[in-house]
């Protein structure tokens, strides 16, 4: 996304403004998942851009190209898609999951653990329907995260031998993958 910003004006200008549509993007999400739980218009709106407002997302306007605001507004996109699910399944909301989950956990690795946060909900939203329906629309969700998630991950695994890079993927004290930096010290960054 940064690179088609740079090389359209071969400048770094846009890439510096690149997150502003995101900024627009979480306040209509926003609005959209409080309209599902029927708050009035006006306010649900207020809400939405009440969130641009918050303190770290105005503190990433001054750093540039970072992609923490783009992070937030499309993890907000999977939990709008996963509410929408709960109101009506078909083809349409789990394709649109699917490729929000994809979007969401190829933009920063650290993603999947917000998208863990929501599993118990997705799970939840999923499975409540008849198991033929809730099995095809997982295939379907996963179908499509693959597609659009897993370029990230398949070209970490090209370049490195790791689809986790740089993090050192270990399984019973044996490195499977390794990185350039181990696992309890990733976590330590995160913590």
């Amino acid at each position: 996304y940064f690179h088609w910003l740079m090389v359209s004006l071969r400048s770094a200008f846009l890439a510096e403004v690149g997150q502003a549509p995101f900024y627009i993007l979480g306040i209509l999400v926003i609005f959209s998942i409080l309209r599902k739980f029927h708050l009035k218009k006006q306010s649900a709106l207020l809400l939405g851009f009440l969130w641009v407002l918050i303190p770290n997302l105005l503190k990433q306007i001054r750093n540039g190209a970072l992609v923490d605001v783009m992070c937030s507004a499309v993890l907000l996109v999977v939990l709008n898609y996963i509410l929408a699910l709960r109101e009506k399944g078909g083809f349409k909301n789990f394709t649109l999951l699917g490729i929000s989950l994809g979007l969401c956990v190829s933009i920063k690795a650290m993603n999947i653990f917000w998208v863990l946060a929501l599993a118990p909900l997705l799970i939840y939203v999923i499975f409540r329907r008849n198991m033929k329906v809730a099995l095809l629309g997982s295939i379907i969700i996963l179908f499509f995260s693959l597609i659009v998630g897993g370029y990230s991950y398949v070209n970490n695994f090209v370049l490195t031998k790791n689809i986790f890079y740089p993090i050192t993927f270990k399984m019973f004290g044996k490195v499977i993958m390794p990185g350039t930096i181990d696992r309890e010290a990733f976590a330590n960054t995160i913590f």
